[in-house]
Parts: C-alpha cells; sequence; structure tokens
C-alpha cells in the first residue's frame, strides 16, 4: 500500500507468491492521509486488510473483491493522541477499534445491519487500574498504546518508564522491559519443531522496541 501524495489517494498492488507477479494497481477516489504512526503494520480482520489514519479514517482492501475503500472510525475525541489508536478484530470476526483514554481502555465494535450500513457501537470499556499485573499508582507519566499482536490478542503497553504486555481477553499483564526512550513496538512468533523446546521454553509471542 502507497500514497499518491500530491492527491493523498491511497493505491494498493498485490503480489502473488503463486505467479511471482503484481497485480494491477488498485486505488480509490477517497482522499486519505497515513498517521504519525504510518510505519504500523496492517491488521488482517476476517478477509480484509485495515490501516489506521491519524484520527478516523481507515483504509480497507477487501483481499476478495480486490477492492479498496476509506471508511470512517469510531467517534474518537481529538484530545486523545494518534498513537492511542489501534485496530483490532472484535467478536464474531467484526472490525474492533481500541484507544487507550487513561484512566479506561476503551474497544469499539463495527456492526453491519441487513442492508450492509455499517456503525460503530461501544463494545467494552475497561479501567487501567483493573488491569492485573500493572502498578499499582501509575498516574505518573507516559501512558500510551505502544503496539498490537492480532495473533495473541496483546497489546503493549507505556507504563511510566516500563513496557507491559496485556491480554485483552484475560486482561492481565506481564512486564517486559524498562525505558525511557522507545517510539514502538513489534510483536514477532517464534516457531518450533513439535516436541523440541530451547531452555525448556515453550513456543511464545515476544515484543520488539524501537528505542
Amino acid at each position: 500500500m502507497s500514497m499518491y501524495r500530491d492527491v493523498n489517494r491511497p493505491t494498493v498492488r498485490v503480489y502473488s507468491s503463486e505467479t511471482g507477479m503484481w497485480g494491477n494497481l488498485i486505488s480509490t477516489e477517497a482522499s486519505y492521509q497515513l498517521g504519525g504512526d504510518a510505519d504500523n503494520p496492517a491488521i488482517l480482520v476476517g478477509h480484509a486488510l485495515y490501516w489506521l489514519s491519524r484520527r478516523d479514517a481507515i483504509v480497507e482492501f477487501d483481499l476478495d473483491g480486490q477492492s479498496l475503500a476509506v471508511i470512517t472510525g469510531p467517534p474518537v475525541t481529538n484530545d486523545i493522541l494518534c498513537q492511542n489508536h489501534r485496530i483490532i478484530p472484535a467478536e464474531d470476526g467484526a472490525l474492533g477499534f481500541a484507544v487507550l483514554s487513561f484512566p479506561c481502555f476503551q474497544m469499539w465494535r463495527r456492526n453491519a445491519n441487513d442492508h450492509g450500513v455499517a456503525t460503530w457501537v461501544p463494545w467494552k470499556t475497561i479501567e487501567i487500574h483493573t488491569i492485573l499485573g500493572l502498578p499499582s499508582q501509575i498516574d505518573a507519566g507516559w501512558k500510551c498504546l505502544m503496539g498490537y499482536d492480532e495473533d495473541n490478542d496483546v497489546v503493549s503497553l507505556l507504563v511510566g518508564y516500563s513496557i507491559f504486555m496485556v491480554q485483552l481477553k484475560s486482561m492481565q499483564s506481564r512486564k517486559l522491559h524498562e525505558t525511557k526512550f522507545i517510539t514502538q513496538c513489534h510483536p514477532f512468533t517464534s516457531f518450533y519443531t513439535p516436541g523440541t523446546t530451547i531452555n525448556g521454553g515453550s513456543n511464545r509471542a515476544e515484543m520488539l522496541h524501537d528505542t
């Protein structure tokens, strides 16, 4: 996915590993501006890829129909940093949206009616203080949503000077790292042959940090 910068139009070209060839350019007439976290990867939800803009615009690429569109995000207030927004999968394959607005962690989902008209509705609101494993006193310092692992439904949170992994279903956390300088977290998963482990460990997802 790239941009025609003169008119802010997103374009997509699909590469096929079976044929070893690139497809035709696919674009939309809708204007769009990538946000401050433009190096975030797309999120796969159902049969579509999604990229997030600065505030309330989302680029949607339908993999089945090979079509590109710009859709409106949920009604998030402008005083929330763009870094604290993330596209996530919701229940039943719906498109979800997570917002860190201290002291709350808000999640939205996009529902479509029988006529195909989609609306955003509140899904969950979680008080940050209720997440197990986070410090009891987190009022001071930075509180930022730094990354998302779609395979394990895990977000990375910067709280003060520490990075935590938070599992969205259980709302339990684990401290990963302490740092004063971090801009982004990139999740990765390591794989091992069945029946083997490294140093007695197991398959797990970790977070890489940009400092």
